[in-house]
């Protein structure tokens, strides 16, 4: 039997207009009264996903992986742990390599967008300020000159839409320097080198002494990857990207079918 189930959100826990399934909620209360343990690696922040949080009734022995794996947080909302974070210099470096004008980039306490045009950028700002906590929008990467040999950015992750940036451009310094994800709504991911949702897991698993095949994962992109390439038990939705697919142990339903809810309640049973 399992001890830790651990469940990304987006494109597997939640369909496509982001709530879990009756079937998924129902039998995670099930499993919890048997004392398996919920897991939700994201890579939104904390803020986000609490309503679901919530919904989950987790509880002091559940945790939460954010930001794919920058940080743990406890089901209160306290941070149980956190990995290193990208700094001033990895920006620059990064958009001297990539030579992009319009991308994102966040911060432990705020959200930057870089785009030159201005219209573009005011009406990016009004976008953005419904789901972000502190937007700023600047011109050009020069927004952080102000603030290097200051207070040092933690930066948790740079976004960059595939419409602004072919997947060949990204150099393979970049790739073996940097963690890279190619995720299948349209975007690049780069983190630290040592940030993922596996390496945030290593971290509970240690701590805990949980073995791998006691561990049940499920997940649909790649910044899952890392996860299905290690655990030996990884279910994947139908509606993942190939890589994931062919890692997997099974392919359940789609997330709009509620693929997890029906693996949770064969277990249940």
């Amino acid at each position: 039997m399992y001890k830790y189930i651990v469940c990304d959100l987006d494109g597997t826990l939640l369909n496509s207009h982001k709530n879990i399934g009756e079937c998924s909620k129902n039998n995670i209360t099930r499993l919890k009264e048997k004392g398996i343990h919920f897991i939700i690696a994201t890579g939104r922040h904390y803020q986000e996903i609490k309503p679901y949080i919530q919904e989950m009734s987790f509880s002091e022995d559940d945790y939460i992986i954010c930001c794919n794996g920058q940080y743990i947080y406890k089901y209160n909302g306290d941070i149980y742990w956190k990995n290193i974070f990208l700094n001033n210099d990895d920006l620059f470096y990064i958009n001297t390599k990539l030579k992009i004008s319009r991308y994102s980039f966040y911060t432990n306490n705020c959200d930057y967008h870089v785009e030159k045009n201005f219209l573009k950028a005011l009406k990016q700002k009004i976008y953005l300020k419904k789901y972000m906590r502190n937007v700023k929008i600047a011109r050009n990467v020069k927004v952080v000159n102000k603030i290097k040999g200051k207070n040092c950015l933690k930066i948790e992750k740079i976004c960059i839409s595939l419409k602004d940036i072919c997947i060949s451009n990204i150099s393979e310094d970049i790739k073996n320097n940097y963690t890279v994800h190619v995720l299948k709504e349209g975007r690049i991911e780069i983190h630290s080198k040592s940030v993922s949702k596996m390496k945030a897991l290593e971290k509970i698993i240690l701590d805990f002494g949980v073995n791998y095949d006691e561990i049940l994962y499920f997940g649909d992109d790649e910044n899952d990857l890392e996860c299905f390439q290690t655990l030996p038990h990884c279910i994947a939705m139908a509606n993942a990207s190939k890589k994931i697919c062919y890692l997997a142990e099974e392919i359940t339903k789609s997330c709009d079918e509620d693929g997890v809810g029906i693996i949770l309640e064969r277990l249940s049973i």
